[in-house]
């Protein structure tokens, strides 16, 4: 396995944590009643949504 290889397949497991965590912030956010407390929970999928953006973009530089 080349240093490209180890590199493409680091980022395709950050996109799939990445995509595992905003869902779990989404669903959370999805199933909480008090608007403050969904609040809590959709910045964070967000934020995470934001970071899987970043790392499909260098995977798609990678490429």
């Amino acid at each position: 396995m080349t240093g490209s290889d180890i590199l493409k397949e680091a980022l395709r497991t950050a996109i799939q944590r990445e995509a595992d965590s905003t869902a779990l912030y989404t669903h959370i956010a999805q199933n909480v009643k008090n608007p403050k407390a969904r609040a809590k929970f959709e910045r964070p999928a967000e934020m995470e949504q934001g970071h899987r953006d970043i790392v499909e973009d260098a995977h798609i530089i990678e490429d």
